[in-house]
């Protein structure tokens, strides 16, 4: 199996789900096939797809209920490619902003190393002038802000937006578009970095 394969094959998981047939089963098939997908990214170095928006579904569903330890990074690289491709239709560009968004916020114990690479080691290409906290900071809230209203029933997304109202006490003297311009140019760094190291450069 291919890592495409694996990917169309969960899209069509994704439409038996939608139609609520056979859970059990599903569960199953879904269990059998995110053990497929890891052992595929364990010596994966080739990380183009035909369908980014799905990729980020399948790997951000493994991340979020902690299948695999490299999941995390895989969503938030293909979430980070998928709402940049303007050949996607908005919503979904939303949709894959938002689970970025959460893989991120809920698997800070794995990002936190290369966070603080991706803010200190020139070689990934930072130039801002943020400190370490305000670009740890900043890679949360600016991804809250875009999706802020995208999504009201969703108690993962409120309980983010609780936060952010919190941790911007902290961070007055910008304001939310600065923080917004200041997070997009963190996020471009530390998807280099992550890129970087999945394909094994």
């Amino acid at each position: 199996m291919t890592l495409n394969q694996a990917i169309h094959e969960y899209r069509k998981l994704t439409v038996i789900q939608a139609l609520e047939t056979n859970s059990d089963l599903l569960k199953q098939q879904k269990k059998e096939l995110f053990s497929k997908v890891n052992e595929l990214i364990s010596s994966q170095t080739d990380l183009d797809v035909q369908d980014l928006f799905t990729a980020t579904l399948l790997f951000s569903e493994m991340a979020l209920t902690k299948t695999s330890q490299s999941a995390p990074l895989f969503a938030y690289y293909y979430g980070t490619m998928a709402q940049n491709d303007m050949s996607i239709r908005e919503q979904n560009r939303i949709i894959a902003l938002r689970y970025r968004l959460f893989v991120l916020f809920q698997n800070l114990e794995i990002f936190n190393r290369f966070i603080s690479l991706a803010h200190s080691v020139p070689m990934f290409g930072y130039t801002g002038s943020l400190t370490a906290k305000e670009f740890f900071d900043f890679l949360i809230m600016s991804d809250a802000y875009k999706v802020w209203d995208s999504d009201p029933d969703s108690k993962t997304l409120n309980s983010i937006k609780r936060q952010t109202i919190l941790i911007k006490t902290m961070h007055t003297k910008f304001s939310w578009e600065a923080i917004i311009y200041e997070g997009e140019k963190a996020h471009k760094v530390l998807f280099e970095l992550i890129g970087h190291l999945l394909r094994k450069d």
